[in-house]
């Protein structure tokens, strides 16, 4: 499986020739790195909770109107963008199969924010080998302890380094896609990365730092 990423915490899943994008949110296209416009030929768009970034509307238009794909996300999304007339494949909890993708999604809760309302959260465990926890470091993603490769956020309002690294280490997966550092300028993403990094590496993790939007790693 290919992933690239495009900033923050918007993914592209290449798989058997189908392609599968996660939560294109706000800090995604905020500084014209990425063009919606030009992420083309998606079969899935994915949407783990609604909150701006991971969910933008203007980008989600450009790219539903580009592409002949199918919206997969919680009731609460779907009512959010069946409001802008989008159709909505609901899917909250378990096991289905769209395409080359195996998903199994997980209602989880968001880590604590300043805010009066939480958003509902869906974590998706894809091809039995990625995990995506959304904003989550649920102890329900625990039964994914040893996935091969987690993808899990760095830098967030919710979060420490050291939260992070210990959910990292709980989870024990082979390998780890720093997310959620979307809002941070260059140098210090790669700063707060080469950190996890080095002490991930003292655990037998492995880590694949993306930083530039566009780039890669094949898992």
């Amino acid at each position: 499986m290919k992933i690239t990423k495009y900033l923050h915490s918007c993914l592209l899943l290449e798989h058997d020739n189908q392609r599968l994008l996660f939560d294109p949110g706000s800090f995604s296209f905020a500084h014209g790195e990425v063009d919606a416009m030009k992420l083309t030929d998606i079969d899935y768009l994915v949407i783990t909770h609604n909150h701006p970034d991971h969910l933008f509307l203007p980008a989600i238009k450009q790219i539903v109107a580009n592409n002949d794909l199918e919206i997969i996300a919680n009731q609460e999304v779907a009512d959010k963008l069946q409001g802008e007339s989008f159709e909505v494949t609901v899917f909250e909890e378990g096991k289905r199969q769209f395409g080359a993708f195996h998903l199994e999604a997980v209602p989880v809760s968001h880590e604590p924010i300043l805010s009066d309302t939480m958003p509902v959260v869906t974590a998706f465990y894809i091809n039995d080998s990625v995990l995506n926890p959304g904003d989550s470091f649920s102890e329900d993603l625990l039964r994914f302890r040893g996935c091969d490769v987690l993808l899990c956020p760095i830098m967030a309002p919710f979060l420490t380094e050291v939260q992070a690294f210990d959910f990292m280490t709980k989870m024990q997966p082979k390998a780890v896609i720093p997310v959620h550092d979307g809002y941070a300028k260059e140098y210090f993403v790669q700063a707060r990365q080469k950190n996890y990094a080095a002490y991930l590496e003292k655990n037998g993790i492995g880590f694949h730092g993306l930083v530039v939007a566009g780039e890669s790693v094949e898992v």
